[in-house]
């Protein structure tokens, strides 16, 4: 009963070979039919019953050959015009049904639907807010590449990606973007996408830092489903590194669990705070790393020589780059050494994790290709002072930040946290903050910033740093709206302050930006250091999508008990000031003090300060420079002393 139904249900195949079937029943019956007539009345043109078999087919086929029954009589024109007709609806039916599938074809095309037989290509699941930024790293990172590739799936329409991508990303360099729409949840689907031949696969977070919690919870949701279908679709094939941004402990927990050694995870908040924290601690910080993450300016490579390691020790090591600066060992079994002792000697299984500019530009000398020249040399360790630290706001890294900021200070410095309204969740909190922190004081006002009364008696002089927290649950708009208007209520009662007093404050602004394009905006209103979330995420995760043993290399940098990046001032390394020193005599500096050298930056009045920022990381270790009180070393060290 169904037959005919389930037949013309079958698709493509099934249709084409119901065609042929009609034909060729079609050509044998009008062929029975002229042979059976043929015996009665013969056909003066049918020597044969080839002949016979080919008239019905020529008929069926080709309307033109009916002219040949002309002269057989009108029997058999009657036979061939019915025979043409039916041949016509079958042709009919064919070129309909040829138009059908090609409409069908560009439809699937249209909307991403259509497999993928890309190799080595890295795979984006999701279209989350900072897909743009992704994939602006991943063109830079594919540079060097040739023919390189770059697959975005989503759920989204394959033309509104497209649309989207054409106008914030209209430069793609030699990198060819490949668009798909589908259910990125599905193992059957990403099978198609040649996961198992992708260079590494990164699912985005649609949630973002200032999400509310319900949406972040859906956000990880999503992930952790795309991350074990990845996982799936791997069965009994090659699982490329995958890379997930996830908000909650608990879903990372598990989406690491799917495949250890092949799954990383980025925990978004914790970073963020640590990296606020350092900010805030280490003026001028946050230019350092925008320019040591990602693919932009300079970045980690891992580097081994032909030569081997020769059996230098690290200290003497780093002068046999001349443009690129060596921070530490990987070692065999992955372990990963920062700042290593300055006497330690590798082995040559130990890779080099070197900053340079680009993998191509590192080489490594047999010999040392300069000598640092004796200067009179400061090793000294500073006792950090009692600090107060000032947070606007309130989101999920609270928490973090305070404990971190509590880690990194001198006892009996203080920490207070300014809101609208001291909620009952604010004030359990930072009562459980006041146990963890010891004997740094944690403070929680109420009050409203936009009340100059309120920031006058906040003392905003008082506090080495300011940071500005974006709120969450608003829209992004609004939110980096809200930050600027209280940066500039901050920036006018400093402002006031310093008319009072006559002498300017030495409080440093640091803010969360949200929007990329606003950073100019808030550059202007007074934060000299700003966060970017969005950009600084991911441009981690578009990194270590391209080397997963980063991850461990950037858990280490901004781990408060691993080395980290300090910006510390020159009069620490250098006992007369000015001088003019070469940044190899720099880098002897800091290894007098345990320390490595990635850079220096000057101050804004220096003659070598063109952008600003006066940041050189790293030049040629023959640069000279001339050096006085105020301008800083980039260094990496255990500790801000």
């Amino acid at each position: 009963r169904y037959r005919f139904d389930n037949l013309m249900s079958g698709g493509s195949g099934s249709i084409l070979l119901a065609l042929g079937v009609l034909t060729t029943l079609s050509v044998l019956a009008f062929a029975g039919l002229r042979a059976a007539l043929h015996r009665l009345a013969p056909d003066p043109t049918a020597h044969s019953w080839r002949d016979i078999l080919w008239r019905a087919l020529t008929e069926i086929i080709d309307p033109g050959s009916l002219e040949g029954d002309a002269d057989a009589g009108p029997i058999y024109v009657v036979i061939g015009v019915v025979t043409v007709l039916i041949g016509l609806v079958i042709f009919s039916a064919l070129v309909a049904f040829v138009n059908n599938a090609f409409e069908q074809k560009v439809e699937s095309l249209r909307k991403g639907r259509s497999d993928v037989i890309e190799r080595d290509h890295t795979v984006v699941l999701g279209f989350g807010p900072q897909v743009v930024e992704v994939l602006e790293q991943l063109v830079i990172a594919n540079e060097s590449e040739r023919n390189p590739a770059v697959l975005v799936v989503s759920r989204e329409d394959k033309a509104a990606m497209d649309d989207f991508l054409l106008e914030h990303l209209p430069e793609r360099r030699n990198t060819r973007l490949i668009t798909r729409s589908g259910d990125i949840s599905n193992p059957a689907f990403l099978e198609r996408m040649s996961l198992a031949a992708a260079r590494s696969v990164i699912v985005l977070n649609r949630a973002s830092v200032v999400d509310p919690p319900e949406e972040r919870d859906r956000g990880d949701a999503r992930v952790l489903e795309a991350v074990m279908a990845v996982v799936a679709s791997a069965a009994g094939k090659r699982l490329p590194p995958v890379v997930a941004q996830l908000h909650s402990s608990k879903t990372r927990r598990l989406a690491q669990n799917l495949a250890p050694e092949r799954v990383t995870v980025i925990d978004t908040n914790d970073m963020l705070a640590r990296i606020l924290v350092n900010t805030s601690l280490n003026p001028g910080l946050a230019h350092t790393y925008a320019r040591l993450v990602g693919f932009k300016h300079h970045e980690i490579y891992r580097y081994r020589p032909e030569s081997g390691w020769l059996g230098h020790p690290f200290w003497k090591l780093q002068f046999h780059f001349i443009n690129s600066i060596l921070l530490g060992f990987r070692g065999p079994d992955g372990a990963i050494t920062l700042n290593p002792p300055p006497d330690f000697v590798p082995s040559d299984e130990h890779e080099g994790l070197v900053l340079a500019e680009d993998d191509s530009t590192i080489r490594f000398y047999r010999r040392q290709v300069i000598v640092p020249q004796e200067q009179r040399y400061f090793t000294r360790r500073r006792r950090i002072a009692i600090e107060r630290q000032l947070v606007i706001g309130w989101n999920s890294k609270i928490a973090r930040i305070v404990q971190d900021y509590a880690q990194a200070m001198r006892d009996a410095s203080r920490i207070d946290i300014v809101v609208p309204t001291a909620e009952p969740d604010m004030v359990a909190l930072v009562a459980e903050l006041r146990e963890r922190c010891g004997t740094i004081h944690v403070g929680l006002i109420a009050g409203d910033v936009h009340d100059p009364a309120f920031l006058h008696e906040l003392d905003l002089p008082s506090y080495d740093n300011v940071v500005l927290l974006a709120e969450e649950g608003l829209a992004h708009e609004e939110v980096d709206l809200r930050t600027l208007s209280r940066l500039l209520e901050v920036r006018q009662a400093l402002q006031d302050a310093e008319r009072r007093r006559g002498r300017p404050a030495r409080t440093n602004i640091v803010s969360e930006v949200i929007d990329a394009d606003k950073a100019e905006l808030f550059f202007r209103a007074g934060a000299r250091d700003f966060l970017i979330p969005h950009r600084f995420v991911s441009e981690i995760v578009a990194q270590i999508s391209q080397e997963p043993a980063m991850k461990a290399v950037y858990d280490d940098i901004f781990d408060a008990e691993g080395a980290e990046i300090y910006v510390k001032p020159a009069p620490l390394y250098f006992r007369e000031l000015p001088v003019v020193v070469s940044f190899a005599d720099c880098m002897r500096a800091a290894q007098l003090r345990g320390e490595v050298c990635l850079g220096l930056k000057v101050h804004e009045d220096h003659p070598r300060c063109r952008d600003g920022v006066g940041l050189f990381l790293p030049p040629d270790k023959n640069e000279m420079f001339r050096l006085g009180e105020r301008d800083r070393l980039v260094t990496l060290a255990e500790d801000r002393n």
